[in-house]
């Protein structure tokens, strides 16, 4: 089941695919159309068609869309962003990015964890959910040298990537001026996001950590790491996560300096996996418990922005 926007003025026309539905019943369909009069001058028709005939969307769905209207507006028309007010509730979409489009929109430099490189499965998946969710002009990915080229090698200790990390970030950063820099990383890779936020060599806006690994034989160095660092920062952590306890995280927490927040993935392991007794006893699914998790992270990462 998909969605197809279409959108059209006298200077451009588009059509985008919003991807399968994950929630959805049967009922009665809709095509439904809205008339835009961004200025004196310019009239934005926007055809929504909902297929196949029949299917009826989640409400969340339609407000999503209407979300994603109001942006393609302004990406068609050039006029000058919504007040923050208005943009209380940006949610999920791809939208392509020019140059002169306004410098809201974060770039978000993503590190892969200890055992598996940037092609993973599991980082791709997340790659696109935190792009789509945050508006991210981009989502920058790579390999630590130890992974890079198909190589299988074993990590360096975190400290040792911290340079190498820094001049992926700086790089990017470059290509990207003016636009709010976020540091994001799975397990190793949140760790070295954090060492390279406290460097304090750039200026960093926000760091989102999926599954810090607070336990390890240098456990206290890993705690002192986020005492130290100066960046408003998001924890998305497993219940049932063998390398973080989350006592002792939700402790770290409260002692850091800086803005913080613990988004818990209720059964989830080191990667946010959850049984199949766990999801159908709190009656959820997998797919459900991410969405979640993601919109922890758009939330957070727009209020320290300033957008809420």
């Amino acid at each position: 089941m998909f969605h197809t926007v279409k959108l059209s003025n006298t200077l451009f026309s588009a059509e985008y695919d919003l991807g399968v539905l994950p929630e959805c019943w049967w009922g009665i369909c809709g095509c439904w159309s809205v008339m835009a009069f961004v200025d004196v001058d310019v009239v934005v028709v926007i055809h929504v068609v909902i297929l196949p005939v029949g299917a009826v969307v989640h409400e969340y769905w339609f407000q999503k869309i209407t979300e994603i209207i109001t942006y393609k507006v302004l990406a068609m028309t050039s006029v000058s962003p919504p007040s923050k007010r208005s943009r209380k509730d940006d949610q999920i979409e791809d939208i392509p990015i020019e140059s002169s489009h306004p410098k809201r929109y974060p770039l978000v430099v993503f590190a892969h964890g200890a055992g598996a490189n940037s092609s993973s499965e599991w980082m791709k998946r997340w790659k696109d959910m935190m792009g789509k969710a945050l508006l991210a002009v981009d989502v920058v990915t790579f390999d630590y040298p130890y992974l890079s080229g198909g190589k299988k090698g074993a990590p360096p200790k975190a400290e040792k990537l911290v340079d190498f990390h820094l001049g992926i970030v700086k790089e990017a950063a470059a290509k990207y001026p003016g636009h709010p820099l976020v540091l994001a990383g799975k397990s190793m890779g949140s760790r070295v996001s954090c060492m390279v936020a406290a460097t304090g060599d750039i200026n960093i806006s926000a760091v989102i950590c999926l599954g810090y690994p607070l336990k390890g034989s240098n456990a206290s160095k890993r705690q002192e790491t986020l005492l130290q660092l100066p960046v408003p920062t998001i924890f998305v952590q497993g219940s049932k996560d063998a390398l973080c306890s989350l006592d002792k995280l939700t402790a770290v927490c409260r002692k850091m300096e800086t803005v913080s927040e613990l988004h818990v993935v209720d059964g989830g392991d080191h990667s946010f996996k959850i049984g199949k007794k766990h999801l159908n006893l709190i009656g959820s699914t997998q797919e459900a418990a991410e969405e979640e998790a993601v919109k922890s992270i758009t939330k957070f990462v727009r209020e320290v922005l300033g957008e809420l």
